[in-house]
């Protein structure tokens, strides 16, 4: 289940047509029915960035001081699960996610990838990171072909299949009220 879960979020935030995701074209599409905090967090959920996040330690018992390694920007990410897996871990971890970022803090959009660098499979996926930090190329194309790149290794090496996760619960957003 978690497998489909990443997948979900890959496709929702990396499927383009003409240049925009999922995301960005149902907040062009539906964004006039909300108002208020609806309406900010839908605009920021749109907004959604991929991140590949080192973990950098512990900031409290719920969330993570992090560094995406891709933009070297550091953020405080909110994320229960997340942080009790660093704690009881250590700080080897790297976390493949898209993320929404509300200024102080950052979440996460679903379901993200835990890399333990300590183990082969995660050696491999982080040094397909670290090439494209090499690069002097940055450009878009190459941006999401990394993207694309990270979560197929994570697939090939059966990362996602170690991951606990509890089912995403779309059941939720049936009962949301929109403005009319």
């Amino acid at each position: 289940e978690f497998e489909t879960n990443v997948f979900m979020d890959y496709c929702i935030y990396n499927s383009r047509k003409s240049g925009k995701n999922i995301a960005q074209r149902a907040f062009e599409q539906f964004s006039h029915v909300y108002d208020g905090e609806k309406f900010d967090i839908f605009s920021k959920a749109a907004k959604a960035e991929f991140a590949y996040l080192k973990i950098v330690d512990t900031a409290g018992e719920n969330s993570l001081n992090v560094q995406d390694i891709i933009c070297g920007n550091n953020y405080t990410l909110i994320d229960k699960g997340m942080s009790k897996t660093a704690a009881e871990n250590g700080g080897t971890f790297y976390l493949i996610t898209h993320f929404i970022n509300f200024g102080s803090f950052i979440i996460t959009t679903g379901a993200s990838v835990p890399v333990d660098i300590k183990t082969e499979a995660g050696t491999k996926v982080h040094t397909a990171a670290e090439k494209y930090l090499l690069k002097e190329n940055h450009s878009d194309d190459s941006r999401y072909q990394l993207i694309t790149d990270l979560y197929k290794k994570c697939f090939q090496e059966d990362i996602t299949m170690n991951v606990p996760s509890e089912i995403l619960p779309f059941d939720q957003f049936n009962n949301i009220e929109t403005k009319h």
